[in-house]
């Protein structure tokens, strides 16, 4: 599969591991990115040879988010709104597309995953989390809630004082605090 802000790489058994490569600068999910991650996700679905898709990211981080330098770039927008990243027409949210395929799926979090880097990584049925990993919802100290459902989908896993915890007050956890309210399925050796 030809992506540009992704590496596809697959096994011979079925595994295929989609990691995120722009590395200096943390990864973050454009536009275009959003297009390649449904694409990867439809291209699994189709495909009876795929059995389980693994996103991870390239060098120190799993996905910074949004890439909020690109916040105008390709947006639908009226005059003095803010630009609506992730509710664009042509291209369909990620995260329903990723939540109902019936494979299995793994966020393995190398580092930092947060904003829509976390959401993805909720969306999927295992996080497997580096102990270097850092993750959390830092959309409130720019005014934003997570674009994704993020919220809903914290509280269904966290529970609502500790999901209110993270997407208002911004906080990041770490890797260990992350597996003890169980934002991660386990914690690794990086």
């Amino acid at each position: 599969m030809d992506l540009k802000d992704m590496l596809w790489e697959e096994t011979e058994d079925g595994i295929v591991t989609v990691t995120f490569n722009r590395p200096d600068e943390l990864n973050p999910i454009t536009v275009d990115g959003l297009a390649e991650i449904n694409a990867a996700i439809d291209e699994v679905r189709q495909n009876d040879r795929y059995r389980v898709l693994i996103f991870t990211g390239a060098g120190r981080a799993f996905s910074a988010g949004a890439d909020v330098k690109k916040f105008d770039e390709g947006t639908f927008r009226e005059e003095g709104e803010l630009p609506l990243f992730f509710r664009l027409n042509k291209h369909p949210d990620f995260v329903p597309n990723l939540e109902s395929l019936l494979k299995p799926v793994i966020a393995a979090v190398n580092g930092v995953a947060v904003g829509e880097g976390l959401e993805l990584a909720l969306a999927s049925d295992f996080r497997i989390v580096s102990e270097r990993a850092k993750m959390g919802f830092p959309e409130a100290r720019i005014g934003l809630i997570p674009a994704s459902g993020g919220c809903s989908r914290i509280v269904k896993q966290l529970g609502i004082m500790r999901a209110k915890e993270l997407y208002l007050g911004g906080e990041i956890v770490t890797a260990e605090e992350a597996h003890a309210v169980g934002l991660a399925t386990k914690v690794v050796p990086h």
